[in-house]
């Protein structure tokens, strides 16, 4: 047994690969339960997860030899963390809250709200009067059959009523109009609002968020906000006022019938709450279902050829299957709720019209109560019904839009962890001196990455950084670019601390081009100008012409503007990192960063990037990462990195004289010696 801030545990059946616990923590407490079954999925070796609330159990399946931890150890950590997360959940401001922060953002404090609000007024009363007129009119011409004819009484009420439609028709155009173009206004602001709040956030807050959720954020639960400025707001405003109008006339003509029929809304209110809890925790798991859709979909469109290449398509096939029926069956118990709350709302109401009629039919035949009163509480009733159902899918609607706006401001509101500097570098003034100075960085589950690292690169200078794979070399590109910041030390660059510096300033002076470049669906014109999108087409041949891909450019009859296909799915790996190369160097940022840019490259594109290189050392620094060490054999400096510290460095000669790593990998590269095979990725 085990007892911390996750309460009592005991371990209740074991056999390989299965185990089955007791947290006492967990009884009755469903979104601690979900928030656990959330927590412990994504575990690596972690198969399946069940938890029972009503009986406080765990039970988890697993593939022992995948496992990092003890299970108990994992599942108290899942716990501890569950607490966590659930704590803040509850300390969230209310569902109305979030939304009326998310629609005063973008509507400007809700100002743009004044004009279709009070176009929808007008309408709907307007629409009102027009009934009220017609009905006007229907009775009168009834009662001109039994007194005297009064034609021009008749005219005045038959044009009044063809006014008030003409009216109508207008005021519902203007208003209709008026909601659309606010709600494509407010997707519009919203999508680049959170596009916007995810690109100011650190690379690790959007790994942990995951692709999936973005999208639906972006789409998704914007999208539910623009349904409820288009529609919702609108049809709630028409159902209050008819509610309200058929409730007064019903209480003028008939209040005795009216509190009777009332009655039986006792009934509904129990039942009806508990329906909403149960369809905002259905809504709730519909949504994580729908992200995890997603995010399978994103992956596996994304990788589609490693897919074939290993002919694992009915194996994604499964998992695409198996996510969408999870999400149907999500979506079909959502819809469930609903309409069962739906029909006991509609099944009170049939209810409290059987007790109205039945009550005021005894009453007409006391002579209590008139005929014309009857008759109206009978009409009055139905249309105060479809009112309230009206109103009621308002409410389901505002439901999925407060909890959409909460999903949108955990985004909104997540700030990133690398806080941003005050000091100005414009690009024309960078030297390009960098210097680490006692640098090392670990992640927060307590690895460390690099460790004490030191060097200096003087402006113009070219360092090569090898070592075999996982010795932090990349790590320290991350660190410079700042999408991390250092743990203790500092870098420098012209002598100033990074942390000091504006990052849109640092990156500005930092051209990257990594192992797998990122290109985008479009022409070479776009991918080559997408750091500098004002250069002409001239300055972008040159570029080309530099990165020595003018040629299979111009091979092709569109040239500057053929399509490279999604993420350049059109050209070879040697093609895709010459376009990058010459989009750095288009760029012209004083500083050039390579990450193993030629690790899977052929030999020929090798030499040619290498010739690229030599090409952009002209007044750059240069900081390559290399798999390859020819690649960086002419480097001013060349830092050997094992285990997150520097393990020699020195010229090239100068390493092989040594006979030490550096020596051990030329020797594995270069054929020209033994030794024992060290990765060099």
């Amino acid at each position: 047994m085990t007892q911390s801030a996750a309460g009592k545990m005991h371990r209740r059946s074991s056999r390989p690969g299965s185990e089955s616990w007791q947290v006492d923590i967990l009884f009755g407490n469903r979104p601690l339960a979900e928030a656990l079954r959330k927590d412990l999925e994504p575990c690596a070796g972690i198969e399946r997860v069940r938890v029972d609330p009503w009986r406080g159990r765990v039970r988890l399946d697993f593939a022992p030899e995948a496992i990092a931890a003890p299970i108990e150890e994992l599942l108290r950590q899942a716990v501890e963390r569950s607490l966590v997360v659930e704590a803040v959940r509850t300390q969230a401001p209310a569902e109305w809250v979030s939304l009326l922060r998310v629609l005063g953002s973008s509507l400007d404090g809700g100002d743009r709200l004044v004009r279709p609000v009070a176009l929808s007024l007008a309408s709907h009363l307007v629409h009102i009067l027009q009934g009220l007129s017609f009905i006007s009119t229907v009775d009168a011409a009834r009662n001109a059959t039994t007194k005297a004819p009064a034609g021009s009484s008749l005219r005045m009420r038959g044009v009044i009523t063809l006014a008030l439609s003409g009216v109508d028709g207008l005021l519902r155009h203007r208003k209709r109009t008026s909601w659309q173009r606010l709600a494509r206004d407010l997707e519009s602001d919203l999508r680049a609002k959170v596009f916007g709040a995810v690109g100011a956030q650190d690379l690790a807050a959007r790994d942990k968020i995951g692709t999936g959720r973005l999208l639906n954020a972006i789409t998704s639960d914007v999208g539910q906000l623009g349904a409820l400025v288009d529609r919702g707001i609108d049809d709630a405003m028409l159902n209050l006022l008819q509610a309200l109008i058929a409730a007064g006339l019903l209480l003028v003509r008939a209040p005795g019938l009216t509190l009777v029929a009332a009655v039986p809304l006792g009934l509904f209110m129990l039942p009806s709450r508990r329906l909403a809890k149960q369809s905002a925790e259905a809504a709730r798991e519909q949504v994580a279902l729908s992200d995890a859709l997603s995010q399978i979909l994103e992956n596996s469109l994304s990788g589609l050829a490693e897919i074939k290449s290993y002919t694992a398509e009915d194996e994604v096939l499964r998992r695409v299957e198996d996510s969408a029926r999870k999400l149907a069956e999500a979506a079909k118990e959502t819809g469930t709720i609903s309409s069962a709350e739906a029909h006991l709302f509609e099944g009170v109401f049939a209810i409290g019209f059987a007790l109205m009629a039945a009550v005021g039919g005894s009453r007409l035949e006391k002579g209590k109560i008139s005929q014309a009163a009857y008759t109206k509480a009978l009409y009055a009733f139905p249309q105060l019904l479809a009112s309230f159902v009206g109103l009621q899918v308002a409410v389901a609607q505002y439901r999925g839009a407060a909890s959409a706006a909460t999903r949108l401001l955990q985004l909104l509101d997540t700030q990133s962890t690398i806080a941003d500097g005050t000091v100005p570098l414009p690009v024309a003034e960078v030297r390009g001196e960098v210097r680490f100075e006692g640098v090392s960085f670990g992640y927060k589950d307590g690895r460390r990455a690099v460790e004490d690292i030191g060097f200096h690169v003087p402006a113009g200078g070219m360092v090569g950084v090898v070592g075999p794979t996982g010795s932090g070399k990349s790590t320290l590109l991350r660190l410079l670019l700042r999408f991390d910041d250092v743990g203790a030390g500092r870098i420098l660059l012209d002598g100033r601390d990074l942390r000091t510096l504006r990052i849109a300033d640092v990156r500005s002076a930092i051209a990257m081009v990594g192992q797998e470049p990122y290109l985008f669906r479009g022409s070479v014109r776009d991918n080559v100008a997408f750091g500098r999108p004002t250069a002409t087409d001239d300055e972008i041949r040159e570029a080309l012409r530099r990165a020595e891909a003018l040629e299979f450019v111009e091979q092709n009859p569109e040239g500057l503007a053929a399509d490279i296909g999604e993420r350049g799915q059109r050209l070879s790996g040697g093609q895709r990192q010459r376009l990058a190369i010459a989009r750095v160097l288009l760029k012209g940022a004083p500083i050039l960063a390579l990450d193993e840019a030629t690790s899977q490259v052929d030999y020929e594109t090798e030499a040619a990037i290498q010739r690229a290189i030599q090409s952009a050392r002209s007044g750059r620094t240069l900081i390559v990462v290399a798999h390859r060490l020819s690649t960086i054999r002419s480097a001013d400096q060349i830092l050997v990195v094992h285990q997150g510290r520097i393990h020699e460095r020195g010229r090239h000669d100068e390493l092989l004289g040594r006979g030490g790593l550096y020596a051990l990998l030329w020797s594995l590269q270069s054929g020209e010696g033994g030794g024992s095979p060290v990765g060099v990725g």
